[in-house]
């Protein structure tokens, strides 16, 4: 089991935010899943490109689709 910042959990657990393809790349190296979020300025298909297995508008738009995202299965 990998621990990151001392918390315990396995990458596989884990899902990150980010806005950049940057973000996805780095969370992706680490194997950690991405929900990507266009409000920072890049296209649907930069992100999606980039590993983020699913991208919203924003943080409004993903609370708004919860019920279908990652973060509830």
């Amino acid at each position: 089991m990998a621990h990151y910042g001392g918390i315990g959990y396995e990458a596989e657990q884990a899902i990150a935010l980010g806005d950049t393809p940057y973000d996805a790349e780095a969370a992706g190296k680490l194997g950690i899943r991405v929900i990507g979020l266009t409000s920072g300025g890049w296209k649907r298909d930069d992100l999606r490109d980039a590993g983020c297995v699913e991208v919203y508008q924003d943080p409004a738009d993903l609370l708004l689709h919860f019920n279908d995202s990652v973060l509830a299965k």
